[in-house]
């Protein structure tokens, strides 16, 4: 399977009523969900996880929650842009709230561009690529803590 096949198949899923729609073919294997509420899911990449030193977090006292980060990743192999257009201000930074839902990076392959949304609210602890890097599907874009 290439990528025009596999954005053809998501493509006609989206446009379909299907639930659920798995594809085969020489060794590639393709899920797709709909989500409750009838949107497309695309899986979320990336894992909750605690929160360490080194990620920057505050001291915590000992009856606090711990703090928690989500890692953004890329959806697909690619060229990331962190901002809508070259000059403009970033989607986001470091320090600024994200919004679920909210685009925070597009990942630009074979001319489409693909919106990186987050998956959650947090806020942007840090920014883990340059724009105009080239990316690998599942590498992190960027860390949010959340709560």
């Amino acid at each position: 399977m290439d990528v025009e096949e596999i954005e053809a198949l998501i493509a006609a899923f989206a446009a379909s009523d299907l639930a659920v729609m798995d594809f085969t073919r020489g060794g590639w294997r393709l899920r797709l969900v709909r989500a409750p509420g009838g949107e497309v899911n695309r899986q979320e990449f990336g894992a909750v996880r605690p929160a360490s030193p080194s990620h920057g977090s505050p001291e915590r006292g000992a009856g606090d929650a711990p703090a928690r980060t989500f890692e953004i990743r890329a959806p697909l192999a690619g060229i990331v842009q962190l901002a809508p257009a070259p000059g403009a201000p970033p989607f986001t930074a470091p320090g600024q709230s994200a919004e679920r839902g909210q685009v925070v990076a597009i990942v630009e392959a074979m001319k489409v561009l693909n919106e990186v949304r987050a998956p959650r609210a947090g806020r942007v602890e840090a920014v883990l690529v340059e724009s105009g890097a080239e990316v690998e599907a599942g590498r992190p874009l960027l860390r949010l803590g959340v709560a």
